[in-house]
């Protein structure tokens, strides 16, 4: 029976969620290292410097407090200590960060945006996805489950003019009820179970789509 599976909207919604959450981080690291790592070494730097005085000057520390109410430091203010000065390994460390998270986020941001519109589909003839690769049963080689089990992923290798092809089934980026299907019908069309190609020779081009689950 004729079925297909499109791009699950749960799996669309964990790479969006990750790229945005990876971008806000990035925000928050870059923000840090460029306005507010600076901007806290002054009145750290100040503080420490102010620790000095007090050495000598007991009203060191008062004048230090009054420094901060007046410029808004509320927590120093409020009597709270603050912390050593950063360094400038403290802020590079923040633009390590944020480099790290946009990294991140640019991957899944590309899954996102590649995984838009993907479907894979059977009919009576064949098993075939939007990339525009298409295996009638005929032309089916061999049946990958050995993921199956334990990660929904089943590839279905093919014969395209003397090229060993695939077509993957994953039931975690596709609608599983419908992927379940597709596995179903190769099976039913071509008496495969499971088995594994006979060699990796040739041009043994991946999927487009496959990404290990």
């Amino acid at each position: 029976m004729p079925a297909k599976a499109s791009i699950s909207k749960g799996y669309m919604w964990r790479l969006g969620i990750i790229t945005v959450a990876c971008l806000v981080f990035t925000s928050w690291f870059a923000h840090d290292g460029m306005v507010g790592y600076p901007a806290e070494r002054e009145m750290q730097q100040k503080y420490a410097d102010a620790v000095k005085e007090s050495q000598d000057d007991p009203e060191a520390l008062a004048r230090w407090h009054q420094w901060a109410c007046e410029n808004d430091w509320k927590s120093q203010c409020e009597g709270k200590t603050p912390r050593r000065p950063w360094t400038d390994s403290d802020i590079q460390t923040q633009f390590i960060y944020g480099s790290v998270t946009l990294a991140v986020a640019l991957f899944f941001g590309f899954g996102f945006v590649r995984s838009v519109g993907r479907w894979v589909a059977t009919d009576e003839e064949a098993i075939f996805n939007n990339h525009g690769q298409r295996a009638s049963w005929g032309s089916i080689t061999s049946l990958d489950k050995s993921r199956w089990k334990n990660k929904g992923i089943a590839v279905v290798h093919y014969s395209d003019q003397g090229h060993d092809r695939r077509i993957t089934l994953d039931d975690w980026k596709f609608e599983r009820e419908a992927t379940t299907q597709m596995l179903e019908e190769v099976e039913s069309h071509t008496g495969l179970s499971d088995s594994k190609p006979d060699s990796d020779s040739g041009n043994n081009d991946s999927d487009p789509d496959e990404q290990a689950g």
